[in-house]
């Protein structure tokens, strides 16, 4: 009998297995269909000024205390977006989905 309990669970394993290796293929394909290479959702970015000196691991960082480069761009609707030295800290943040 103990033979016989461990095929059914192996057996009801198999269908929630193949459930989501099937979820991670749809979701794989809509997310394939969502997203496009198009130069234009991106939009243009200009940079102004001095860029920051390239940091170097295990010395002192030589950007802090340095001006931000003004950053001008659009948002996704179009409206002009500026990143500038106004005084207060700032975080940009870079991401990627691949």
């Amino acid at each position: 009998m103990a033979k016989y309990k461990s095929r059914k669970r192996k057996q009801s394993m198999l269908p929630l297995a193949l459930g989501v290796v099937g979820a991670f293929a749809v979701l794989a394909v809509v997310a394939t269909m969502l997203s496009t290479d198009e130069a234009s959702v991106y939009g243009d970015i200009t940079v102004r000024g001095e860029g920051l000196p390239a940091f170097v691991a295990g010395a002192p960082d030589a950007a802090i205390g340095l001006a931000l480069p003004t950053i001008e761009g659009a948002d996704f609707d179009g409206n002009p977006v500026t990143i500038s030295d106004d005084g207060r800290p700032k975080l940009i943040l870079n991401l990627a989905h691949w």
